[in-house]
């Protein structure tokens, strides 16, 4: 450790200069490799975004459920999401509250737990509520997802 001196007079101890110098020649390694990596990133995101509809498409086509290359499986995940229909929230919410889920209901309700609810009634086999039909639309949203093989 050394003894600097600062502007103001005051004392500091602190690593040698080369130790400082050291750490920050490796600050900004990291930070340039940081940056190229996000850059990387989103190149690889991209290049996602445009395969994934073409090979869920090909995936539909060929009936794949799911196909496997190098230990790693590619399949088809699909999920329900419900949202308001036409983004009209307060009908939708009045629809919610005569139904009896008024419990989902807040100034605006949650889409996330509405959508939970939606994928429970489905699972049990339940029509969504009648009053919901012209407030609320269910849609399915399909996606690839990878898994490593164990």
């Amino acid at each position: 450790m050394a003894k600097f001196i600062k502007l103001d007079m005051t004392e500091v101890v602190a690593d040698e200069p080369e130790v400082v110098s050291a750490r920050a020649q490796r600050f900004i390694q990291l930070d340039r490799e940081k940056r190229d990596l996000k850059a990387r990133l989103q190149a690889i995101e991209e290049e996602l975004r445009e395969i994934e509809p073409k090979l869920r498409e090909g995936f539909e086509q060929g009936k794949i459920q799911r196909l496997t290359i190098d230990g790693v499986t590619v399949f088809v995940h699909r999920q329900l999401w419900a949202s308001p229909k036409d983004g009209d929230y307060k009908r939708a919410c009045s629809a919610l509250v005569h139904s009896g889920w008024a419990d989902l209901v807040m100034p605006r309700f949650n889409v996330n737990t509405l959508s939970a609810v939606v994928r429970e009634m489905e699972n049990e086999g339940t029509e969504i509520p009648e009053e919901w039909k012209d407030s609320i639309v269910v849609n399915e949203v399909f996606s690839l997802r990878t898994r490593k093989r164990a």
